[in-house]
C-alpha cells in the first residue's frame, strides 16, 4: 500500500499513481506527500517517504526556511529513507538566472520570481542531499514524476534490499580496479572465466582450495560446483586448456 496525502499539492498524484497500477490509499501525512513501507535487508521494514515540490514551491520553501527548518527535520525524524522530487521545466539565461516557460505561452521563457541564481539554487539542493540526507530527483513534468515514484515504490517493495545486486558486478577485462564491495583475489580470477558471474565466483571459491586446483580440475569436478553443470564445465575446461 502506498499512502498519498490528499491535500493540495500532492492530491494531483493520486489518480495518476492509481492509473499506473499502484495500490494508492489517500491518507493525511504529517510529513511528506507520499509514504510506503518498503523491504530492507532480510525483509526488515523500511519506511520511505517522498516530498513532491514544484520548482516555484521549492524556491519559496527554501527562501522561507520551511523546507529545512520544518519539513526536512520532520521527515528525517519519522522515515528511514527520504526523497525529494522537484518537478518543473527550467533553464538558465545568459546571466545565470533561472527561467521557466510562460504559463500561457509555453514557447516563451520568463524569470522565476524569487529564485536565486541557478548556481546558488543547485548548491543549496546539493547541501540538502549531501548534508541533509535527502535523495534528490529533478523531473520536468508530472509524467516523469509518476514514473519515478512508481520505480521507487517497486524498487523498495518488489524484493528485499539485499536482493538488489547489480552494484556488485565484477568488470572482468579490468580486474585491477577496486570493487565497490571487496572480494578476494581468487574471485577476481574466477570472474575472468567464461560465464562465471559474481555469484558463481563465490561458489567456485568455496569448492576449490586454490586457483591451481581449479585450473587443473577436469570437467566432472567442475560440474560439481553449484550453478555450473556439465555444459559450462566443459566450456571452462576448454578455456583453461587453451581450446575453443
Amino acid at each position: 500500500m502506498i499512502l498519498v496525502d490528499p491535500r493540495a499539492g500532492s492530491n494531483e498524484l493520486v489518480h495518476p499513481l492509481r492509473a499506473a497500477g499502484l495500490p494508492v490509499e489517500e491518507h493525511t501525512l504529517e510529513f511528506g506527500d507520499v509514504a510506503f513501507l518498503g523491504r530492507g535487508e532480510n525483509g526488515t521494514g523500511v519506511y520511505v517517504c517522498v516530498e513532491h515540490k514544484k520548482l516555484p514551491d521549492l524556491v519559496q520553501s527554501l527562501n522561507s526556511d520551511r523546507l529545512v527548518g520544518h519539513q526536512l527535520t520532520g521527515m528525517l525524524g519519522v522515515y528511514d529513507r527520504c526523497y525529494l522530487v522537484v518537478e518543473g521545466d527550467w533553464s538558465v539565461d545568459n546571466t545565470g538566472r533561472i527561467i521557466v516557460p510562460n504559463r500561457k505561452f509555453r514557447s516563451r521563457w520568463e524569470l522565476l520570481k524569487g529564485a536565486p541564481a541557478a548556481s546558488v539554487l543547485e548548491q543549496r539542493v546539493m547541501t540538502l542531499e549531501t548534508r541533509g540526507g535527502l535523495r534528490i530527483r529533478w523531473t520536468r513534468n508530472q509524467e516523469e514524476t509518476i514514473r519515478y515514484v512508481c520505480a521507487l515504490y517497486r524498487f523498495w517493495c518488489d524484493r528485499d534490499l539485499d536482493a538488489h545486486r547489480s552494484h556488485l558486478a565484477i568488470h572482468a577485462p579490468d580486474l585491477d580496479r577496486a570493487l565497490l564491495v571487496p572480494v578476494s583475489d581468487e574471485r577476481r580470477v574466477y570472474a575472468s572465466f567464461p560465464d562465471i558471474s559474481y555469484t558463481r565466483s563465490a561458489a567456485v571459491e568455496r569448492h576449490f582450495a586454490t586457483v591451481w586446483d581449479a585450473a587443473n580440475a577436469l570437467e566432472p569436478e567442475w560440474a560439481k560446483v553449484d550453478g555450473i553443470g556439465k555444459t559450462l564445465a566443459s566450456k571452462i575446461v576448454k578455456f583453461l586448456r587453451g581450446r575453443k
